[in-house]
């Protein structure tokens, strides 16, 4: 069982949901997780960075030396946290797939250990936004070519915590707020059933993203087997370099639904972008054409995918 399965039979199955009606969602835990700033930033930050989030620029590919650097921050009683560079090593238009190298800190700066992926440039520049968009429509029922975005969104998260997952030192924080379904649970399935709810996006109100476009939050509850395994708050803008390194996702709450209130987080904290100040732009207008917010969506909507 891994999150990159799981990930992509819920973007498989997410095809019936273009009929399926709207499920209700508890809001409560969404507003537990809505704080990313629940841990503090330690004051030591790895060689080379500080605490920057620049304009984005207008193209959306990243760049070679396009870099953003998370927090990976885990309350199990005791707080661990980790630092998360993402670098851009280079781009292969023609393969169209962007080489990233994934290093991890320990808080205090020292270096734990560094990986290096070739991902879909096509997961990164459509990122999970374009859903979050599509669902902070408050569409009840969505047509086929509307739940293309949400599938885009999918694939590109899929990929993303498949780095995660294939990572020492990060693997283990995320599966710590997973509940794991039981070995009687995965006999009587014949293995394991994934399904997903994205709920309703509403926007995000942290002043501090301002600089990098409207973001907006959106819930997502996985279930295995049937049973709750995973609830999660992911705040996502539109993906432009530098941020298309990360897919435009700047914050990730997570936490297991078994009530132990154990939590893992994943918060954007500083970002380099290669793109000159003259290729770089910041109103909403000029990057996606989109126009201000019009209206929070009223109620709590959901497209289930199983």
């Amino acid at each position: 069982m891994s999150v990159r399965r799981v990930s992509s039979s819920a973007a498989l199955l997410a095809i019936a949901a273009c009929s399926a009606p709207p499920v209700a969602v508890d809001p409560g835990w969404f507003l537990r997780l809505g704080d990313s700033h629940a841990f503090a930033v330690p004051e030591r930050l790895p060689p080379g960075w500080t605490r920057e989030l620049p304009a984005h620029a207008p193209h959306a590919a990243p760049r070679a030396g396009d870099a953003l650097l998370y927090l990976a921050s885990l309350d199990d009683g005791d707080l661990l946290q980790r630092f998360v560079e993402v670098e851009v090593l280079a781009c292969d238009e023609r393969a169209g797939t962007t080489r990233v190298r994934l290093e991890v800190f320990a808080a205090g700066g020292e270096p734990l250990g560094a990986t290096e992926h070739a991902l879909p440039t096509v997961h990164l520049t459509n990122g999970l936004h374009s859903a979050a968009e599509q669902l902070f429509a408050g569409t009840a029922r969505l047509e086929p070519e509307e739940l293309n975005p949400v599938l885009a969104g999918v694939h590109s998260l899929q990929t993303l915590l498949g780095v995660i997952e294939d990572d020492p030192h990060l693997s283990p924080l995320l599966w710590r707020v997973v509940v794991a379904p039981s070995i009687w649970s995965v006999i009587t399935h014949l293995g394991v059933d994934a399904s997903i709810t994205l709920s309703t996006a509403v926007p995000d109100r942290d002043a501090s993203r301002d600089p990098i476009g409207r973001a907006l939050r959106t819930p997502l509850e996985l279930d295995l087997n049937g049973a709750p395994a995973l609830r999660c708050s992911i705040v996502s803008v539109t993906p432009r370099a530098p941020y298309s390194a990360g897919a435009g996702i700047v914050a990730l709450v997570a936490e297991r639904p078994d009530g132990s209130a154990l939590r893992f987080s994943l918060e954007l904290i500083a970002a380099r972008s290669v793109s000159s100040d003259r290729d770089r732009t910041s109103g909403d207008a000029t990057r996606d054409g989109s126009g201000p917010v019009q209206a929070e969506a009223a109620g709590p909507q959901s497209l289930r995918s199983r």
